[in-house]
């Protein structure tokens, strides 16, 4: 069977008790396809992009959708072995990652933000993304790359991003990157996220936010 594979941080998986069904599960029930879930808590930008590539290796007959979350992610490398609590079989995480660690650099010390210019961090990940576009569409892998959080600032007053939004922008694989993201859609109908009080806008979608996200996907998915 043809798989759908569905990658992010949190914000592709985090659901309030009781409820079970995320964007890529309602995707992968629309298309007849089984869904191999890579999305957890906390993953890096990084991670999702190297998880993708993992894929890849597979080579297995698949659509890929890879969700890109909370850009200010640092990672580092630790030989401790995680607690990894058990979930439903169509979560997966690659054992080769799971030495990796990740944190938001707002959690860090005031040297260690100054060290990491937000906007850098940004336009780095943008140019990283369209490596790993350019080399999934050389391999003939069917993918889109989609923003699950909040749109990304336009500033081509930035030196360090010269051309690189004109060069997402002319791809179509990318999906929403600077504007129509996950969190600026529930924002603007108003779906306030379940852990709102915790968290307010950058929270955690329901059931009905995931099922108005895939809605919005599947007009940019051709299989």
């Amino acid at each position: 069977m043809t798989k759908l594979y569905y990658d992010g941080d949190s914000h592709s998986c985090a659901l309030p008790r009781g409820q079970t069904q995320t964007t890529g599960h309602v995707i992968a029930d629309r298309l007849g396809y089984e869904l191999e879930h890579y999305g957890y808590g906390s993953k890096s930008p990084a991670q999702i992009i190297r998880s993708s590539v993992r894929y890849s290796f597979e080579d297995v007959p698949c659509f890929m959708a890879i969700g890109i979350g909370v850009i200010s992610r640092l990672e580092w490398f630790t030989e401790e072995v995680p607690d990894i609590p058990n979930k439903p079989a169509e979560y997966k995480r690659w054992q080769e990652e799971d030495s990796i660690r990740s944190l938001q650099i707002f959690n860090t010390s005031k040297e260690t933000q100054q060290l990491f210019h937000w906007q850098y961090m940004e336009a780095n990940l943008l140019f990283s993304l369209l490596q790993l576009h350019d080399y999934l569409l050389y391999n003939g892998k069917n993918f889109i790359i989609h923003n699950l959080g909040f749109d990304i600032r336009v500033d081509k007053d930035f030196v360090f991003s010269n051309k690189i939004y004109d060069e997402i922008r002319r791809r179509p694989r990318f999906i929403n990157m600077f504007e129509n993201s996950f969190h600026s859609q529930i924002k603007e109908k108003n779906m306030k996220p379940w852990d709102f009080d915790k968290h307010g806008w950058h929270g955690h979608p329901d059931e009905q936010g995931h099922l108005m996200y895939a809605d919005y996907l599947m007009e940019h998915i051709n299989v």
